[in-house]
């Protein structure tokens, strides 16, 4: 437990100043947890402190995301991210603003302006990508705005009669860039069509705006509480193995997470509603078990599950 007192001298030490009224400041508007009222003995009064374990790293975060001109709901978004609890409703209200932000909606009053966005991010990723590799934009141009349609739009549909050459687009790129023999391996339109269906089923804006507006509190939570099992073992792992401290992991990791978090939480949500549920709590209760172990014991038995759980029936 931890008075605010004593969290305002510790950031003293750490060279991160602050003040009283900031910290106030920073409770009402949720980036904070709220302090609760315990007890110093009788005849002694209350003292009001917080129960969280990691408060500072807490404090140190919001100072980034502030210095960096983040704001309002987004603070609490991405330190939720970054493995804090928040109030859920706050998160996944913000969640869904950024997600609805970037998929340029409402789509019937700025359909032509969101199709030029995408055209324009388009040709300036094909001039980028044609420098590094030796091809012509116009031959990357239709192919990359296919995949930010598909990423994007929540009315994308794939039609071969509008896509004529994005096959042999798609096969000269893998020739050129994955050092593929011509002819051993080829891009066929049912290739292409199957992975342009993933990317808007489980990947894009659209698909995760669903996701988010369908799943329950408690799933929510519930991934949550699987990314923060990860970033305890991986936060381990680099201690264990790297020359690092932990304040070093932390420093660094608190800007990673918030980059990972929003992509790793959807995909343990789409997991624990998959066939591969079982496998995910199987896992979970593997870490669990492996608490006093080193960190390596606990994947190399993660591991072994996925052998097990990959390997073809009746094999």
């Amino acid at each position: 437990m931890l008075t605010q007192a004593a969290l305002l001298a510790q950031l003293d030490t750490c060279g991160h100043p602050k003040t009283a009224r900031g910290l106030t400041d920073w409770r009402a508007k949720g980036y904070l947890p709220r302090l609760v009222q315990r007890g110093v003995g009788r005849g002694r009064g209350a003292s009001f402190v917080w129960t969280e374990p990691d408060v500072l790293a807490r404090v140190l975060l919001v100072d980034d995301l502030l210095d960096g001109g983040v704001r309002g709901e987004e603070v609490v978004l991405c330190s939720w991210f970054a493995g804090f609890d928040a109030n859920l409703a706050s998160v996944r209200k913000a969640w869904l603003a950024r997600l609805a932000s970037v998929s340029g909606r409402p789509l019937p009053k700025r359909f032509y302006a969101f199709e030029d966005m995408l055209g324009d991010l388009s040709t300036k990723l094909a001039r980028s990508l044609a420098t590094q590799f030796d091809f012509h934009p116009d031959d990357l141009d239709s192919l990359i705005f296919e995949a930010l349609s598909v990423f994007y739009r929540p009315d994308y549909a794939f039609d071969p009669d509008d896509n004529i050459g994005l096959v042999e687009t798609a096969n000269d790129i893998a020739v050129r860039v994955g050092k593929v023999e011509p002819g051993s391996w080829t891009v066929t339109e049912a290739m292409l069509q199957q992975g342009f269906a993933f990317i808007c089923e489980r990947l894009s804006v659209p698909s995760r705006e669903r996701l988010l507006k369908s799943v329950s509190d408690v799933e929510l939570a519930d991934a949550h509480r699987r990314w923060r099992l990860v970033l305890r073992y991986a936060r381990e792992l680099v201690v264990s193995y790297g020359s690092g401290t932990p304040s070093d992991f932390d420093a660094l990791g608190r800007r990673l997470t918030i980059v990972a978090g929003p992509w790793a939480i959807l995909t343990l949500l789409q997991l624990a509603r998959s066939p591969e549920a079982a496998g995910l709590c199987e896992a979970e209760r593997v870490l669990g078990d492996t608490e006093k172990r080193r960190p390596e014991d606990a994947f190399a038995a993660l591991w072994r599950i996925w052998e097990r759980r990959a390997k073809p029936r009746g094999s």
